[in-house]
């Protein structure tokens, strides 16, 4: 495709509405680019998507660790980098989800590209909306999406539904010379019209570039969880160089005191090499990778529940925004109704005429129509349609068929002659043969009836509109000025369709505090009453928005009111700031283009199917059979998704602050690294890995409660805190054991006497190992709370398997599982080392190696640990609050 001339004076042509361009204009027109394709898409491309979520700051960091790693200390590192395996899923499961969101939009859009008809050299012929060119000549029928904005050429009145623009359903009469906006769709009448803005240039693409200069409404849960991971990176990288050099500084002085320093440093790599490794575990152990992945496979599996319901996520955080809306902004047309028309009632006024005749008389007058508007498809939903029954003025048709029995029809009536409808006339007619004209309308041009006339206007306060069925006593002679002889046969009553699933669901998001306000195009009276149909509260509170003046004060209005009429795109945004600026999170369904700058303001948006592609394209959600009740199992995955990570990743950031604990105390006393991450594998694996996972699945459709961050941040600095402490206790009576032994007071000399210049001696890891282990179980238990019968199974599972694995293989488990790539030498001799270090026999020599004193000090700890929990919940918890968290940080998000 060539791009579009820039900077060149573009020639415009002036064609025949009968010919249309010439072939070599139409050449001209594409080797210039001016094609109906729009350069600017409100979509990512593939590339984009994958690169945005490979390439964020948090990988990198992640990225560059693992190198660092691999390059300094060597291969024997390779088990401590599992973190990037986490990375990875988090990277697949986000590009999979976007880019499987991006291929089903694009499918809807295909499905709706249909053909439109042009003219051109003479002939007709039917071309793609992106194939039109500019100064084309275009053929618009009912029921056509115009493509383009075009100037209408012809005489001749139709009329023109421009809903997807300004929100209103009343066509508009539209006549030659008049504009046609792009994305409008003709409702009767044929246009024939000239393409005078293509692409970019036309309104609603105006209205797509002013909606891009919004940002999108980030996820609360994704913010909360990057604010806990940039808290923690923050910590950890400037932790990491403290550690590298107080690292270095030990190592170089334990190994050779007799030389200067950087001589000590070259003669022994290791130094540096056992250095980089205790920084970078520093950075990998205290950034909660596995966080983010979390929320992404809960979100993931979120994702396909709601397709499996016909709603599509847009993105994986798309599926969160809706738990937390507490004002619900609708739109009447295409969300509240169908967007169609259903027949009401009908009062036969001819008592000559039985419900069997008219029956008969309407089956048979809209099989004498080809084409359809909005009107006489409610009538053909109750009364029915002969197919193939149109015939031309005069001619004879053949009756022998019958209605279809599901109308229970016995006969039919002979079509002799038909009036199309125009708007000018507001009626249309079909003469019968041997029963005589009849014409259906608009009432107040078919009769002067003053009872009936009131009985319309009655009606039309409540959003309902009147078709009036009339007989002509006589001959019609012209088609333009019916007989004034005529008397009424019928009056049918029309409304808009109000999806049936409406009303269910206003009492449901009633149920669960979900404030709902109406925001649409069309007359306040008409909106107020689809709203009391769909049984929403406040219908009786209107506004005319048309009606406002910069006097008024817009956000009393808006707090006040709960349906508004005569709404602009502007001020549809308008409305949603003021609410989010009084503290409401703020949900937009809509179908058109006139909701498009709304949806960029809310917190959450929702489009339907059959909607225009620019307002799909930007929706956190979409209704793919636009069926509203859908939206109950969003707003169920999405409390799902963030009460279960709400409660799983505190497990998930205690081991982290753990290790920032464990990482900081020999800091503060001037001594090197004591312990590795191997007294964390327990905890690691079982509850931060698989356990919290699983309750990251789980059902749940409570109501979203308390602030993520400061909820998960108290919960996990508490938990972190408590896991410490037996690693505390044992620190402490490992240095009185060693002051006591050596009789030495002199904290700098005990370097000397401690197993590879630790603090801890070896023998006591598996303790340590087994006591944070307990204190883990302790928080999983706290965490379950309020048990549910999946909870109660998923820690007695837990509980059950990591005991099976004390029994079967606590040293690989709590002693050396991180260095087995080490102890063995290489990946192909592992499966042989597991085996060896399995079963009852090598159990039992493990725990044999234990000294009284370690088992008293476990035991002890076991017994003791529940009260400890208590006693640190109760009163560091109040330390955490003073310390940490403003008085904002108390408020529900």
């Amino acid at each position: 495709m060539k791009k579009k001339v820039v900077n060149k004076e573009i020639v415009r042509f002036s064609p025949s509405s009968e010919t249309g361009l010439a072939i070599q204009e139409i050449a001209s027109r594409q080797a210039d680019g001016l094609l109906n394709i729009n350069s600017n898409p409100t979509n990512k491309s593939y590339t984009k998507i994958i690169l945005g979520n490979i390439f964020t700051g948090f990988n990198i960091l992640m990225f560059v660790v693992a190198i660092v790693l691999l390059l300094i200390v060597g291969p024997k590192v390779i088990t401590n980098l599992m973190f990037l395996l986490i990375i990875v899923f988090n990277i697949l499961i986000g590009t999979i989800q976007e880019c499987k969101s991006k291929a089903t939009i694009e499918k809807l859009k295909l499905l709706s590209d249909n053909k439109i008809k042009v003219r051109r050299n003479g002939q007709e012929t039917g071309v793609s909306s992106t194939e039109i060119v500019l100064d084309d000549v275009l053929v618009l029928s009912p029921g056509d999406q115009i493509p383009a904005d075009c100037i209408i050429l012809e005489e001749g009145v139709i009329e023109v539904n421009e809903s997807l623009l300004t929100g209103e359903s009343v066509p508009v009469k539209k006549n030659k010379g008049d504009q046609l906006f792009a994305g409008s769709f003709i409702v009767s009448g044929v246009a024939v019209a000239r393409a005078d803005k293509i692409a970019n240039d036309t309104y609603i693409s105006s209205i797509e570039n002013k909606a891009k200069l919004a940002k999108q409404p980030k996820s609360h849960l994704m913010l909360a969880i990057y604010k806990v991971i940039h808290v923690m990176t923050f910590i950890a990288i400037p932790l990491a160089i403290v550690v590298f050099v107080n690292e270095f500084i030990h190592g170089v002085t334990n190994n050779h005191a007799d030389l200067p320093l950087f001589p000590r440093f070259w003669g022994d790599p290791n130094v540096i090499s056992d250095a980089v490794f205790y920084s970078g575990t520093t950075i990998a152990y205290m950034i909660p990778c596995g966080m983010a992945l979390l929320a992404s496979i809960a979100m993931a599996t979120g994702v396909v529940k709601l397709g499996q319901s016909k709603t599509l996520a847009q993105n994986l955080y798309s599926v969160e925004s809706l738990s937390r809306v507490n004002t619900l902004c609708l739109d009447k047309t295409g969300t509240l109704t169908d967007g169609t028309m259903s027949l009401d009632k009908y009062v036969i006024l001819d008592k000559t005429v039985s419900d069997e005749d008219l029956q008969v008389l309407m089956a048979s007058y809209l099989s004498a129509f080809k084409s359809t508007n909005q009107t006489s498809t409610a009538l053909i939903q109750r009364f029915g349609k002969l197919e193939n029954k149109v015939v031309n003025p005069g001619q004879h048709q053949d009756t022998s068929s019958a209605l279809s029995n599901a109308f229970n029809v016995k006969s039919e009536l002979k079509v002799a002659d038909t009036i199309q409808f125009s708007s000018a006339r507001k009626y249309s007619g079909v003469e019968f043969f041997n029963s005589g004209w009849y014409i259906l309308g608009a009432p107040d041009y078919l009769t002067t009836d003053k009872e009936i006339l009131n009985q319309v206007d009655e009606y039309a306060k409540h959003g309902l509109r009147v078709v009036l069925l009339t007989k002509i006593d006589g001959l019609v002679t012209d088609k333009e000025k019916l007989p004034a002889r005529r008397h009424n046969v019928a009056m049918f009553v029309i409304r808009d369709t109000i999806r049936p699933e409406v009303k269910d669901t206003m009492l449901w998001f009633k149920e669960n505090d979900v404030d709902i306000k109406v925001i649409s195009g069309d007359n306040l009276g008409t909106v107020s009453y689809i709203a009391k149909e769909s049984g929403i509260a406040n219908w009786d509170k209107g506004f005319d928005m048309s009606k406002l003046t910069p006097e008024d004060d817009l956000e009393e209005i808006v707090l006040n009111h709960w349906i508004f009429a005569r709404v602009s795109p502007d001020q549809k945004a308008d409305i949603i700031a003021v609410l989010k600026k009084n503290g409401r999170i703020t949900g937009v369904t809509g179908d058109g283009l006139n909701d498009l700058l709304a949806f960029k303001q809310a917190d959450c948006s929702i489009a339907l199917a059959n909607g225009a592609a620019a307002t799909k394209n930007v929706a956190n959600l979409i209704l793919l059979d636009s069926n509203f009740a859908n939206m109950k199992e969003a707003v169920f995955q999405g409390r799902r998704v963030v009460n279960n990570i709400q409660r799983s990743s505190s497990l998930f950031v205690m081991k982290d602050f753990l290790w920032l604990f464990i990482t900081i105390m020999p800091i503060l006393f001037g001594l090197p690294h004591m312990i590795q991450p191997t007294v964390m594998t327990i905890v690691n694996v079982f509850i931060t890995g698989i356990a919290s996972l699983f309750i990251s699945l789980e059902p749940d459709k409570t109501r979203v409660k308390g602030n993520f961050y400061r909820n998960v941040v108290e919960k996990a600095l508490l938990a972190g805190f408590f896991m410490f402490v037996p690693v505390l206790l044992i620190m402490i009576y490992n240095v009185i054991a060693q002051l006591v032994t050596t009789q030495s007071f002199d904290a700098s000399k005990l370097l000397t006497v401690f197993d590879n210049g630790k603090i801890v001696q070896f023998g006591w890891i598996p303790v340590m190992a087994l006591c944070v282990t307990v204190a883990g179980f302790i928080i999983f238990f706290e965490s379950c709370k309020p048990f549910t019968k999946f909870r109660k199974i998923l820690f007695g599972v837990t509980l059950g398997v990591v005991l099976l694995v004390l029994y079967l293989a606590p040293e690989y488990f709590i002693v050396s599982g991180t260095d087995m790539l080490g102890n063995t030498g290489g990946f192909l001799k592992i499966p042989s080392y597991v085996v060896s270090h399995l079963g009852p026999n090598a159990t039992l020599a493990f725990y044999r190696t234990m000294n009284l004193d370690q088992i008293l000090f476990l035991v002890g700890f076991i017994l003791l640990a529940y009260p400890i929990y208590l006693f640190t919940r109760k009163y560091i918890s109040i330390v955490i609050d003073k310390l940490l968290f403003s008085k904002r940080e108390y408020l529900d998000e």
